[in-house]
């Protein structure tokens, strides 16, 4: 007997219309929205990386935690958790969403899980073992000054039994190792604690990916997505803002569409601005791809003609 909670998973590449499907979806059907973009966890980053909440969405109410958005019958969370700049890992992530599960699952059937961040997809359907040990900056600092054979060295030393468990890809692999070394040491200190997957007993899970027919199509779409985001009068008051409340020296140096409109402030070539972007966001989109073939080859795909949106059933991949 299936469970009656449900988690639908859309996943796919920048610019694949997944945002889109289930804005639809959720004008037909009463479902909770989370969002899976690493992106659109930070707040004021509204236009380049792409929270478009249809006209009819309004911000509902702020709990302790997180915003939530409302269409008058259907919820989303994800959106605006924290500032630029912020902390913000895995392990928040995970915790966000169980969070935004139980409380959507608590008035909804199903749950629908929406983004292209894979880090988090994973992480939520996956969650490893170590996803509460934060990385050690100091101790990282050290190690990296040490030669790959020191590495091996001082770990074999320190941890023989966790050394002989390893396979011979990660004791060459020095950021494995160190990774290794903590997990390790936080579990010597007592300070390890296993990610809760209970709700996974208790929950029907589907996959679905939208994913273009070829490359060629996948340019295309986020050529258009780029002249879009170029066209909205909102995006330069955004950055303006953001440069004035001191979130650029960060949001311009580490996302995606503002890493080159901060060349742009420089250079002063919007044709080399649209060109700039649109290659970034494709060579991370290829990425994507490559990604979802590998860890949602199960999954059903659904493929993406030209400029076409995505048309998918909802009652077909949802159970209803």
């Amino acid at each position: 007997m299936k469970p009656d909670k449900r988690l639908l998973v859309v996943a796919g590449p920048t610019a694949s219309g997944k945002s889109k499907l289930v804005f639809d979806w959720a004008e037909k059907h009463a479902i909770g929205i989370i969002s899976a973009d690493a992106r659109q966890v930070y707040k004021y980053l509204d236009i380049v990386t792409g929270k478009d909440l249809p006209a009819n969405w309004q911000l509902q109410f702020k709990t302790g935690q997180f915003p939530v958005w409302s269409n008058g019958q259907s919820l989303l969370a994800g959106y605006d958790l924290v500032e630029p700049g912020a902390e913000f890992s895995l392990a928040h992530y995970y915790d966000f969403f169980l969070s935004a599960s139980q409380r959507f699952w608590a008035r909804y059937q199903t749950v629908v899980l929406v983004g292209g961040s894979g880090f988090y997809l994973s992480g939520v359907l996956n969650p490893p073992d170590s996803l509460y040990v934060p990385p050690d900056l100091d101790w990282r600092t050290q190690a990296d000054s040490w030669s790959l054979a020191l590495l091996q060295q001082k770990f074999k030393q320190s941890f023989p039994r966790r050394w002989q468990q390893m396979n011979q890809s990660d004791q060459a692999n020095p950021r494995r190792l160190i990774r290794a070394w903590e997990v390790e040491r936080a579990k010597q200190a007592g300070q390890w604690r296993v990610p809760d997957i209970a709700w996974q007993r208790q929950v029907d899970i589907s996959q679905l990916v939208l994913a273009p027919d070829s490359y060629h199509t996948l340019k295309q779409r986020i050529a258009v997505r780029v002249q879009q985001r170029l066209a909205d009068d909102r995006l330069w008051s955004e950055v303006n803002w953001l440069q004035q409340h001191s979130y650029w020296s960060w949001v311009g140096k580490q996302v995606i569409g503002y890493q080159q409109i901060a060349a742009y402030l420089k250079h002063q070539d919007l044709s080399r601005l649209q060109a700039d972007w649109l290659h970034a966001e494709f060579g991370y989109a290829k990425r994507q791809l490559v990604w979802f073939k590998k860890y949602f080859a199960q999954a059903e795909w659904h493929l993406l003609h030209g400029l076409q949106p995505a048309q998918v059933d909802f009652s077909a991949v949802s159970g209803d």
